[in-house]
């Protein structure tokens, strides 16, 4: 069976029927027959606990969506082969592997998958499983940007605003929060209202402010939320500072 997984990834079809054929199927957990086991009757050996039952089925769907993920990614479906390397970067379904991740986002990226070169920045930019590299994390999450992939334009706002793998500027990082925000990013609304708040990028504008938390708290955003409700209070803002990329 690994076989067939390592085969996979490197596309080969005929191992991918295999697998796609192959059922496999654990033994028989041993039935508890005695008198003590409140799930037995007289009828059947086999009665489960409701509780085991839904645990099975969960165990079972979660491998049906891993293999079925992992088949289409060998297959060069781009989608699955994010969706592959999402799972290896979380660890669900699959043992935590940042490698196996950063394989499954690069064959992403050799089909120009906005999403793929997204998230292979962020492995570079936190270090999971190569070494931190700023200026790879901003190269590969600005190929993304300038295919229009909001996320990726918000983290290169980011990289801009903390000066990582490229000089500090807030303009720039204005610009590309501004491509976000304008594609309904409530995230990176949030943060325009941050900046026309604290005079960042851009002249000191508190109705600017007031306007750009409003459609960042039209769409749930709790920091917007908050910021507007302040405003309301004291009639000016103070900017909070938050320097973590977007996981």
């Amino acid at each position: 069976m690994g076989w067939y997984f390592k085969t996979a990834f490197q596309a080969d079809r005929n191992a991918l029927r295999k697998l796609s054929a192959t059922k496999t199927a654990a033994p028989n957990a041993p039935i508890d027959n005695t008198a003590d086991n409140q799930w037995r009757n007289s009828n059947a050996t086999d009665v489960q606990p409701p509780h085991m039952n839904n645990e099975v089925q969960i165990a079972a769907s979660t491998l049906k969506y891993v293999d079925r993920t992992l088949l289409d990614a060998g297959l060069g479906n781009r989608y699955s082969q994010v969706a592959a390397g999402d799972m290896y970067m979380k660890g669900k379904g699959v043992p935590q592997d940042y490698q196996a991740a950063m394989d499954w986002y690069l064959k992403a990226t050799e089909q120009g998958d906005p999403a793929g070169q997204r998230n292979v920045g962020r492995l570079h930019y936190y270090g999971h499983g190569v070494p931190r590299d700023y200026s790879a994390a901003m190269s590969w999450t600005l190929k993304a940007a300038n295919q229009g992939y909001s996320p990726a334009q918000r983290n290169v706002g980011l990289l801009n605003k903390l000066g990582q793998g490229v000089p500090q500027d807030d303009e720039r990082a204005m610009f590309w929060h501004l491509k976000a925000a304008n594609q309904g990013l409530a995230i990176s609304q949030e943060t325009i209202g941050d900046f026309y708040s604290n005079g960042l990028g851009v002249p000191r504008d508190y109705t600017k402010a007031a306007e750009w938390y409003r459609r960042a708290a039209d769409q749930g955003h709790a920091y917007a939320e908050t910021s507007l409700a302040y405003m309301r209070k004291k009639g000016q803002f103070l900017v909070r500072t938050r320097s973590n990329m977007c996981v």
